[in-house]
């Protein structure tokens, strides 16, 4: 590819497109096969717009991304160009602060989880360890009884080894285990403990060697006492006066006797108590050296099975994530697909199922089948609900049989539509957020168009509705600019257009050309634009976008695993509380996805906002869903956020038919929505296409390879070329004979 300046730049071309979205690329496309030429022009470092996917660093720094040198000047200001005509500037913005905004980052900063201590050596609770990014100031909040250092002071007393940690794959159990190393740096810190009770044990041995030597000191006095005794019985026959003497000496052999028993017996629950003692500390100490013998493989318990992982350590791995700034997944059957596949931008591109469908029924999450084996074989509905669900299903797949009886509810909301169908609630709710993907108050006709297309997309391309291309939303826009470039398209990355020059003739306005930041002008006939970029008000719609780095899949209960590589949940309205007024949609993507490395996953959650920001909207959806505990073993261990961040998107709506108020040749294009169905952004980019080319064909099939006929050269023609282009490189130089010369031209 090669690199030229703007100066050396062609200055006039049919079209200029600004902004790199999924429909401007679209339309680029569209125009460069039919052979108009084209300027594409991007004020980003990468392609896609507002539907890029993004790695974790330029994600940030785009979402943060400070607004340039805002423009001072009015919207419409005198031309000093062209004072005869009356030749108007309009200034864009160049600023994203009004399309993202309230923007929370918190991860995990702690590399690896705290060892317990030795004392309590039967610990299966790892300590909570959050952190919070808020404008470069970190904090760390713990258990109570948990202390925690800062990240350096941590990282020098514990080496983290990724590859140490495993998970114990031959007993599994509702607690599972997680094998890992002790880390070095504990062994060190542990070592006094051990000292502490080899002194114990040692101080022990004292106490029992006392107890014996003073058992026999006992017995040798009560020996002594025995000759006394003896002694004193002649005395006794004596005389009276000797036996009263002896007296004292008898009574005080018997109580040296007494007292050297019961000292003896007083000895022996010591003695006792003194082997226990050693017998215990002996054990305790065998199970520290084993705990902190490093090669030892220790099993202690932790409530996942997953790898202990931290943003810390993921973020060493930033190239590996894709964030998508506009997740969106795709019918099977949606007229997108057909397009892309008809104009082969699929070679492209590569698509994976979505093979997990989930919703929240009864507090629980739940399988939403799919396919109608996936409705008999399911043990979420009773046999009665297979027989109300599989009436539904045929009756929606059967619609155009129907009309009469559905004209009656068209107009009035769904839920009054389900009710006449004797759904019960569990059904409605089932429907209503996974199928038709609608509110509450949404009119019936939407709702069965919906519910319509989702299951004819079931088994086009597998067992599931939806389809996601590979590395994220953002191949699609770069899959159209490869085609736009392969029929002559030019593009420029980091140009911004700082105004546009419109001439008013004959009452007529029209865009003669934009200029750049670096005053270079650019001639155009027409020009389309994203409409957020253009200053004037337009209706927005606010959605409130929260995306999750987790350490394992979210699983319904009594639900060991699934093989899914893409997940879509949702959660009904008001499932969580009075606050929440929309239906919540998350998209869980694997590392198969290519948008995560290997033992992380990635979630996108998505809804219309309700609140002040977008981390009140969906914090309540995270509670739920992520970094819970519970002693139920029918429910699977919770994933544990290791990143997340918070932000409000604002997609701004195109007037009607796309015109500008400013002059007929600006068509302005819509921000992307979070509808199911890519319908909207196909019919806008026909329409901007039809308007400028009217009656050619919309993204026709390029030619096949081998339908290319190449005419050849004749061949008196081609021996003719041959022979003049070897007489002019075989001059002879110099002076050489007639015969030479006759000899080089044959």
């Amino acid at each position: 590819m090669a690199y030229v300046s703007s100066d050396e730049l062609p200055k006039n071309f049919d079209v200029i497109v600004y902004g790199t979205g999924l429909t401007e690329s679209i339309i680029a496309a569209a125009l460069c096969r039919n052979g108009v030429s084209v300027l594409h022009l991007d004020y980003n470092q990468f392609y896609g717009g507002e539907c890029a996917s993004l790695m974790y660093r330029e994600f940030i720094e785009f979402l943060k991304a400070t607004p340039r040198t805002p423009q001072t000047q009015d919207n419409n200001v005198q031309s000093t160009e062209d004072q005869s005509s009356n030749s108007q500037r309009y200034f864009l913005r160049s600023d994203l602060s009004r399309i993202y905004e309230n923007i929370e980052q918190d991860f995990v900063e702690q590399s690896s989880p705290l060892l317990p201590e030795v004392t309590p050596v039967t610990t299966n609770v790892t300590p909570n360890i959050t952190s919070t990014d808020c404008a470069n100031n970190y904090s760390l909040a713990t258990d109570t009884d948990t202390k925690v250092t800062s990240h350096e002071e941590t990282s020098q007393s514990i080496h983290h080894n990724s590859d140490s940690t495993e998970v114990n794959e031959d007993n599994l159990s509702p607690a599972p285990v997680t094998t890992f190393d002790t880390p070095t740096s504990t062994q060190e810190s542990t070592q006094p403990t051990q000292k502490d009770n080899k002194s114990s044990l040692q101080e022990s041995q004292p106490t029992l060697q006392d107890s014996q030597s003073t058992l026999q000191e006992s017995q040798s006095t009560l020996q002594e006492s025995q000759p006394t005794l003896q002694e004193s019985q002649p005395t006794l026959q004596d005389g009276q006066p000797t036996l009263q003497d002896g007296q004292p000496t008898l009574q005080d052999s018997q109580s040296i006797l007494q007292d050297s028993q019961s000292t003896l017996q007083e000895s022996q629950p010591t003695l006792q108590d003194t082997q226990s003692t050693l017998q215990d500390n002996q054990s305790t100490q065998d199970k520290e050296t084993q705990l902190l013998t490093p090669s030892s493989h220790t099993k202690i318990s932790t409530p996942s099975t997953d790898p202990v992982l931290s943003w810390t350590e993921l973020k060493s791995q930033h190239r590996m994530f894709t964030f998508d700034l506009w997740p969106k997944l795709i019918y099977a059957t949606d007229p997108f697909v057909d397009m892309i596949v008809k104009s082969s931008v699929t070679k492209y591109l590569e698509f994976k199922a979505v093979n997990k469908i989930i919703t929240v029924l009864d507090g629980n999450l739940t399988l939403v089948p799919a396919s109608r084996a996936d409705v008999f074989t399911s043990k979420t509905v009773s046999v009665l609900e297979k027989r109300l669900l599989m009436r539904f299903v045929t009756f929606v797949m059967d619609l155009d049989e129907h009309t009469e009886e559905v004209e009656k509810y068209n107009a009035r909301p769904f839920s009054e539509f389900m009710e006449h169908m004797r759904l019960n609630a569990k059904l409605r709710a089932l429907i209503k957020s996974s199928i038709a993907q609608v509110e509450d108050d949404s009119l019936t006709e939407v709702a069965l168009e919906r519910s319509k297309f989702y299951l004819q997309s079931i088994g086009r391309y597998s067992n599931s509705p939806y389809l996601w291309p590979v590395y994220g939303i953002g191949e699609l826009p770069q899959a159209f600019c490869r085609m736009a470039a392969v029929f002559g398209g030019l593009y420029m990355l980091r140009k911004e257009i700082r105004y546009l020059e419109i001439i008013e003739t004959e009452g007529v306005s029209k865009c003669h050309s934009v200029r750049d930041t670096e005053n270079t002008t650019f001639l155009c006939k027409h020009i389309i634009l994203g409409v957020s970029l253009v200053p004037d008000p337009q209706p927005t719609i606010r959605y409130s976008r929260a995306i999750l780095a987790t350490n394992r899949k979210l699983l319904p209960p009594n639900t060991s695993d699934i093989n899914s590589d893409i997940g879509f949940i949702t959660i009904p309205s008001h499932t969580l509380g009075p606050n929440q007024s929309y239906t919540i949609k998350i998209i869980e993507l694997s590392p198969k996805s290519q948008s995560c490395p290997d033992r992380c996953y990635l979630v996108h959650i998505t809804c219309c906002s309700s609140q002040n920001t977008a981390k009140a909207d969906l914090l309540p959806v995270v509670e739920f869903l992520f970094n819970n505990s519970t002693d139920n073993t029918d429910i699977p261990p919770a994933p544990k956020v290791l990143y997340s961040i918070y932000f409000n998107y604002n997609s701004t709506q195109a007037p009607t038919g796309n015109k500008s108020k400013l002059a007929d040749n600006i068509h302005l294009i819509s921000s992307p929505d979070l509808e199911p169905s890519y319908q909207q952004i196909l019919s806008e980019a026909k329409g901007v296409f039809d308007t400028i080319c009217p009656g050619d064909t919309f993204l026709p099939p390029p030619p096949d390879p081998e339908d290319i006929i190449y005419e050849p050269t004749p061949p008196e023609q081609n021996q003719i070329d041959i022979v003049e282009s070897a007489g002019d490189s075989l001059q002879p130089t110099g002076t050489q004979s007639d015969n030479e010369t006759e000899q080089i031209e044959k």
